[in-house]
């Protein structure tokens, strides 16, 4: 569940560079992608035993638990797959249906009369190229798998893992699922609670990387830094940055007020809009966010959705 600011890309938990926000599921890929399957491991479990515990992936697995206060109700699926079926995936997840396409031209149009972008621009195809240079893991709840690309465990790939376990945990224990039925204007408030505490446990994670790892991990993070169409507008860019950049400090706020007891409880009632997680101190304070009213349409204008925030 990740969407931009004003711009709704709903779909699978990816963790790449500057952003996480994908175009609507359509998955019709599945004999592709078994054609170019490189293997299959099953994670998890209730904390005990390690039965059906890829012994790989389990030392992460655990940490997660561990960071989070949370034990996984049962095992997780983790794909990994060979590049080309991995970009494939997300290709064919990234698909834009005639719907999509008339909300997305729509969008384009938003952005030029904002004075934001000019000319044509293509969001799904940009936004597509982006995710398929950049990303290297995702959790999908839909079908409860996290997929990897490639099978080398390198440390940037096991500190995506992490994130992306965090996900998984957050879809057994807390409801993934429930959170994406709320209001469209509520989604990026929401993303930044569910970007920020993965974040946050991807970070301790990375922190206990040895310095011969920590180097391998900023050398694979710069390579995919530059990754991605250079003409995706900034606005969009920026837009799905928000989760990352403004989460992490959110849930930091939530473990000072009240430990992992309190980010859990957020999960039940999260922020309702962006000024919460910019300010912590309004949410942890149960201020409320005034709801303004739409302005009027001017004379020979048409309403093309219903109003949302911006």
């Amino acid at each position: 569940m990740t969407s931009a600011t004003w711009f709704e890309f709903p779909g699978p938990h990816r963790r790449r560079r500057g952003s996480a926000a994908v175009l609507p599921v359509a998955l019709a890929v599945a004999g592709l992608l078994l054609s170019g399957l490189a293997g299959w491991w099953v994670i998890g479990g209730s904390g005990g035993g390690g039965s059906g515990w890829d012994p790989r992936i389990l030392a992460i697995a655990r940490f997660v638990e561990r960071d989070r206060g949370l034990t996984f109700d049962r095992p997780v699926p983790v794909a990994f797959l060979s590049s080309a079926a991995f970009r494939a995936r997300i290709a064919a997840q990234d698909r834009v249906t005639a719907a999509d396409r008339t909300g997305l031209d729509e969008q384009a149009s938003e952005l030029r009369a904002l004075g934001l972008a000019g000319g044509a621009v293509d969001l799904g195809r940009l936004e597509s190229e982006a995710d398929q240079a950049s990303t290297v893991g995702y959790y999908d709840a839909e079908t409860k798998r996290l997929y990897v690309e490639g099978t080398r465990l390198t440390p940037y790939v096991r500190v995506t893992v992490a994130h992306e376990l965090t996900h998984a945990l957050q879809d057994q224990r807390l409801g993934l699922a429930r959170l994406d039925d709320l209001p469209d204007d509520q989604q990026p408030a929401v993303s930044a609670l569910v970007e920020g505490d993965a974040v946050t446990v991807e970070q301790d994670y990375r922190a206990t990387l040895s310095d011969a790892e920590e180097g391998a991990y900023e050398r694979e993070e710069a390579a995919l830094g530059g990754a991605g169409p250079a003409a995706l507008p900034e606005a969009v860019a920026d837009s799905e940055s928000f989760p990352y950049e403004f989460g992490p400090a959110f849930v930091d706020a939530l473990l000072a007020a009240g430990g992992n007891r309190e980010l859990d409880a957020a999960f039940s009632h999260p922020p309702t809009a962006e000024a919460q997680v910019v300010d912590p101190a309004s949410y942890l304070g149960g201020r409320r966010v005034p709801a303004l009213p739409a302005p009027a349409l001017p004379a020979g204008a048409r309403r093309l959705e219903p109003p949302a925030a911006f």
